[in-house]
């Protein structure tokens, strides 16, 4: 586009712009934005590799995290390159990967994906007539942690079987529970949020999340009559909402899911046949 045929572009989009604007008026909220029933998530830096590439060179690189993590790498650059960023949660398993381009000295970028990863590599292509360094962090997302629970016997793997399952609750914990780090199932996964809220009583002990995830199921079975994608699995939240209450004592919880709660047992006493079995 020209100077002239620019000129005359921005002519009409001036035009456009004075005959559809309106003075500044109150609207209704049509977000029904709300304090956030839950605090903000930590992040912690999890890996930070600098590496060095020689002009008109590509080189490979390979980093191994000390657990596997839900991630979003984060990468800057002095100069202009080309890099393929591959995440695994352990080597040779299926992979994840993003394609990034730094064009000019001092660019970065944020990867708003999180990947499951264990295992990090990188392939680096210098386009740039002198020597490039990428700096490179992983920078791991969590609900914060005030508190957490120990186990100990005199049986080593039972031990480990804790560890092992209290990390792996930590980073699932998100704004809501997700069922893992590499599957990242949305809101539905009742039978999931079950189970881990259950484990938080004994890992963490903080149950604003599972109580968060309560109330945000009962507003979508409220606004769909009873209904979710998940059929039967509507159903433990039934149960997690008992469990849940049971641990928490907050009958907040129990007002706030009330009408979700008659909406989705009305839903499933329609499914009765005439033995009285769903």
């Amino acid at each position: 586009m020209g100077y002239t045929d620019f000129c005359s572009y921005n002519s009409k989009v001036n035009d456009v712009i004075e005959k559809s604007s309106v003075n500044a008026c109150e609207i209704d909220d049509i977000r029904s934005a709300e304090v956030s029933h839950i605090p903000a998530r930590t992040f912690t830096n999890v890996l930070s590799e600098s590496i060095r590439i020689s002009a008109g060179q590509t080189e490979s690189f390979e980093f191994e995290l000390d657990k596997i993590y839900g991630v979003h790498p984060f990468l800057s650059a002095d100069g202009s390159c080309e890099i393929s960023l591959v995440t695994c949660e352990l080597k040779g398993q299926t992979e994840t990967d993003e394609k990034i381009v730094f064009g000019c000295d001092g660019e970065k970028y944020y990867s708003f994906r999180m990947h499951s990863a264990g295992m990090v590599k990188l392939v680096v292509n210098n386009t740039d007539s002198k020597d490039v360094t990428v700096d490179l962090c992983m920078i791991a997302p969590w609900y914060p942690i005030a508190e957490e629970g120990s186990f100990v016997t005199s049986n080593a793997g039972l031990n480990k079987v804790y560890d092992v399952c209290k990390h792996t609750l930590k980073i699932c914990r998100q704004t809501l529970h997700l069922d893992s780090t590499k599957h990242q199932e949305l809101l539905a996964c009742t039978g999931d949020y079950n189970i881990e809220s259950l484990m938080t009583m004994f890992c963490f002990g903080d149950m604003r999340l599972a109580e968060f995830d309560l109330m945000r199921t009962a507003d979508w079975l409220c606004a769909n009559n009873g209904v979710m994608f998940h059929t039967t699995y509507s159903l433990i939240w039934v149960q997690m909402l008992h469990d849940v209450y049971m641990i928490s004592g907050n009958k907040d919880i129990l007002s706030y899911c009330e009408p979700a709660l008659k909406a989705l047992l009305d839903r499933f006493s329609s499914y009765k046949g005439e033995n009285d079995i769903i």
